[in-house]
């Protein structure tokens, strides 16, 4: 197998790719179904949050 399918992503690169995704959902997602209303475990919810917040303080 190659070596970058074994590697697991970094979270430099995880922020990168899905902090612009997250600040959408900041904004937006009380007005979309199925992001924060009526879909989602509260926890996933939670810990999405969470990883946006870290973004914000790492960049």
């Amino acid at each position: 197998m190659h070596k970058a399918l074994r590697a697991a992503p970094d979270l430099g690169t995880f922020i990168t790719l899905f902090s612009p995704a997250l600040e959408w959902i900041k904004h937006h997602g009380m007005e979309e179904v199925g992001i924060y209303c009526g879909s989602g475990v509260a926890t996933d919810i939670q810990a999405l949050k969470a990883a946006f917040v870290i973004s914000r303080i790492m960049s």
